[in-house]
């Protein structure tokens, strides 16, 4: 729907925080609309109360989001003024919609408002000890150049361009970095210093900077699971075959390996806590409201509730 408006809309150096704001005050008049001010904490709310998709929107075209919201804003009051959210089919409709909210706020507050105790986090600590090993590993990153891109579609293309970025300048072809890096494997396992061949050959320029070392790596660390899996599989003192990630190939080492301390690990196993403690919150739910169709072969048209 194309609607004529009047919207004067102020940009500071351009863009509404196009740059990042150069004052943070939150009375900070950021807009005009219908001559009204608009303050950058009036508009934070909005983008707060409007969700992913307003928030999508407005980082887009700000301009746009704004509009779209007090547009709605002014025609929503006026419906309200008309009693159009207590006609039907709007009124069961608006229900519908609130009670899905609300029922989402149920299952939030179902998980994050449980607490296990402390003796479930020791049950769970003691029966997982796998779970919370960790291994300090040090190591050395090879980059190499991505293969041509075979594939068209958009996740094919966004990997692809990810593998150009993280590749850099390379021209190390894939196999010659396997080979470099089955060659460090050697060195590594005769005794090599790991800390040199850091320095001379890893292109992971942060471990680069501290001797190759990695620091702990636990299954819940944020590094790539084939990093993380080969890393935890290591014995102390082990050198790793190497590990082939989209854009190059990881040799490491495990330095040491040990239980994850309690105290670092219970807010890990809290969180598992609550996500077992909801999903069987849900099972409970699934198999009270499962229906039962009595008569598969049914069509039925949705029909205006009556008045």
């Amino acid at each position: 729907m194309q609607l004529k408006h009047s919207f004067l809309f102020l940009f500071a150096a351009g863009a509404l925080f196009a740059q990042g704001p150069l004052r943070q005050n939150p009375k900070d008049v950021v807009a005009t609309v219908d001559g009204r001010d608009v303050t950058r904490e009036e508009v934070q709310q909005i983008l707060f109360v409007g969700g992913p998709q307003l928030m999508t929107l407005f980082q887009a075209d700000p301009k746009a989001a704004l509009f779209q919201w007090y547009l709605e804003q002014h025609l929503g009051k006026e419906g309200e003024k008309m009693k159009l959210d207590q006609q039907s089919p709007l009124k069961e409709q608006l229900d519908a919609i609130r009670m899905k909210y609300i029922a989402d706020a149920r299952l939030n507050l179902e998980m994050n408002g449980y607490k296990p105790s402390k003796e479930e986090v020791d049950k769970y600590y003691a029966q997982n000890g796998n779970r919370f090993q960790r291994v300090r590993a040090s190591g050395i990153y090879l980059k190499f150049k991505p293969k041509d891109n075979q594939g068209t579609s958009a996740a094919d293309l966004q990997q692809a361009a990810m593998a150009i970025l993280s590749a850099g300048k390379t021209q190390r072809t894939e196999d010659e970095a396997q080979s470099l890096a089955a060659d460090l494997t050697k060195r590594l396992r005769a005794g090599e210093d790991m800390a040199k061949l850091a320095a001379e050959y890893s292109e992971d320029e942060a471990s680069k900077a501290k001797g190759g070392d990695f620091g702990y790596i636990m299954y819940s660390s944020a590094f790539p699971q084939e990093f993380t899996l080969g890393a935890l599989a290591l014995a102390k003192g082990q050198v790793s075959e190497p590990i082939r990630l989209p854009t190059g190939f990881y040799v490491l080492r495990a330095d040491d390996r040990g239980p994850m301390p309690m105290n670092d690990a219970v807010s890990d196993i809290e969180t598992e806590l609550r996500k077992t403690h909801l999903d069987q919150f849900v099972k409970g739910l699934n198999d009270r409201f499962r229906p039962v169709i009595k008569d598969p072969s049914m069509i039925i048209q949705p029909t205006a509730p009556p008045k």
